[in-house]
């Protein structure tokens, strides 16, 4: 396995073992809330709109934080904190292997507590209370409303928590995305740091093509090596002399995060779940006949 490939397996390593969980993870939070829906005033079948169900319906939502703070899924969560640091060790093994005597710049310290508390306010705090939260808060104010039967509340929420062999549940879809971005993006921001620090100007566009795979990074894994003079027109959709697909409202190619510029491309890449990766190379990994042309 080369010092590449063993990056890419890391974070690729560190989204499967969260994605791995997701389904006990589904489980236990449908067995908790069922549990918790229990407690609700039902009169001949039906939950009805009764003060008690109303100030219940604020325990639960309480309680259902707690879930989310606790379990299995605070142990996922955890456990993808950890992973920072196998790739913190897989880049140092990288850029070790390209520069003799490396040494990690103090600045990727910071940068690792700030990823993780951003994991723990997306996956734990604000960003599962938004995204997650009220939404089971949601339907089960409306199941009471609605005059629902328990069999329904509890079926509506299942729909929400567990996923199908088809159709994810919110929480999959949902965090899967917040931890593909946020782990991609952890090791591409120490690609980045690294290559400013070290002066690096050349960059490998790595990773396979699928039917939906953006219009731009199918033509940036076609061209595989970036010269850093080449990113201004990258960056506007220009590449190899072809222009790809623009998005009016950012004038950046389709899919693109607006604001990606030349200076954070290496980090934002084809834009949200992007899984391609744009790690600094060696000019003697560049083939000759590409490298010649930006040689003075």
């Amino acid at each position: 396995m080369t010092d590449l490939e063993l990056i890419i397996k890391s974070i690729e390593t560190a989204i499967n073992d969260f994605e791995k969980n997701l389904p006990a993870v589904e489980k236990d939070i449908a067995s908790k809330v069922t549990a918790l829906i229990a407690e609700l005033d039902i009169r001949q079948g039906h939950i009805k709109p009764t003060v008690a169900n109303l100030r219940q319906l604020k325990v639960i939502r309480r309680e259902i934080n707690k879930i989310f703070q606790s379990g299995k899924y605070q142990k996922s969560v955890e456990e993808l904190q950890s992973s920072l640091s196998l790739i913190d060790a897989a880049n140092d093994k990288y850029f070790s292997a390209m520069v003799s005597e490396y040494s990690a710049p103090s600045v990727l310290q910071e940068v690792k507590s700030v990823t993780l508390s951003e994991i723990q306010e997306s996956l734990l705090y604000s960003g599962i209370n938004a995204n997650i939260v009220d939404g089971m808060a949601d339907i089960i104010k409306n199941n009471i409303f609605g005059g629902s039967t328990f069999y329904e509340l509890n079926n509506s929420l299942k729909d929400f928590i567990l996923s199908s062999d088809d159709i994810p549940s919110r929480l999959a879809s949902w965090s899967k995305q917040i931890v593909v971005d946020t782990i991609h993006q952890y090791s591409a921001t120490y690609q980045q740091i690294v290559t400013d620090d070290l002066g690096l100007e050349w960059f490998e566009y790595v990773g396979g093509t699928v039917k939906d795979s953006r219009e731009w990074c199918v033509a940036m894994v076609k061209k595989q090596f970036i010269h850093k003079s080449e990113l201004p027109e990258i960056i506007k959709g220009y590449v190899d002399g072809k222009k790809v697909e623009i998005y009016p409202k950012t004038g950046l190619p389709q899919g693109m995060i607006g604001g990606t510029n030349p200076n954070n491309v290496q980090v934002l890449r084809g834009g949200d779940n992007c899984q391609h990766f744009m790690p600094s190379v060696s000019k003697e990994r560049v083939p000759v006949n590409i490298r010649k042309k930006f040689e003075k």
